[in-house]
């Protein structure tokens, strides 16, 4: 069973001061990877998009990210 993230207790107002959500976001799909953009830019969220797991691996060896949305069947 998968784990489930709760951002209740996280600040995602985009007028709030304060260092946003950093988000990896991985998906082979270029459609899927804008509608979720889209999502987490309405709430302030700072997205690094890439469109494969090696590609992800480099992102996340190379920067911090709170949270790593990943495409399971790549």
């Amino acid at each position: 069973m998968g784990s489930v993230l709760s951002l209740q207790n996280q600040n995602l107002d985009p007028d709030a001061p304060g260092t946003p959500l950093r988000v990896l976001l991985a998906d082979d799909h270029p459609t899927n990877r804008t509608v979720v953009e889209m999502i987490l830019g309405v709430v302030g969220a700072e997205v690094v998009s890439v469109e494969d797991g090696a590609q992800a691996v480099d992102a996340f060896k190379a920067q911090s990210f709170d949270v790593v949305l990943m495409d399971v069947q790549m």
